[in-house]
């Protein structure tokens, strides 16, 4: 699905969604960088699928404007997964920030489920 050119998303579950928006923060991942895509999906399905979500449900999707971010890695395609069992198809495309993401002023949406 096409995004809006000046928006990236971020893909999450609902509990981790309550605790960035109590901080107002999205802040970097135990791996030190928060994942961002330009690709929008309504299900949460596809979004893991595309995006290799493992370990959480893709229930919310965040939308944050480019010009709230610092410096951007390079937009990578996203690789398919197939450990422990599990499949994911990859093909979605993503970068990463090193920095906390003020986000207390954006909207999110809830996925559709499968």
């Amino acid at each position: 699905m096409q995004s809006a050119p000046n928006l990236c998303y971020h893909y999450t579950s609902r509990y981790a969604a309550q605790n960035i928006i109590s901080t107002g923060r999205l802040s970097p991942s135990a791996g030190g960088v928060v994942f961002l895509t330009p690709d929008l999906y309504r299900s949460g399905a596809e979004a893991a699928n595309r995006l290799a979500i493992i370990g959480k449900p893709a229930e919310v999707r965040l939308e944050i404007p480019l010009n709230r971010l610092a410096a951007m890695s390079p937009l990578t395609s996203v690789q398919i997964y197939t450990q422990f069992g599990l499949f994911r198809e990859g093909q979605g495309h993503e970068f990463t920030v090193d920095r906390p993401i003020d986000v207390r002023d954006l909207a999110w949406y809830p996925l559709s489920v499968p």
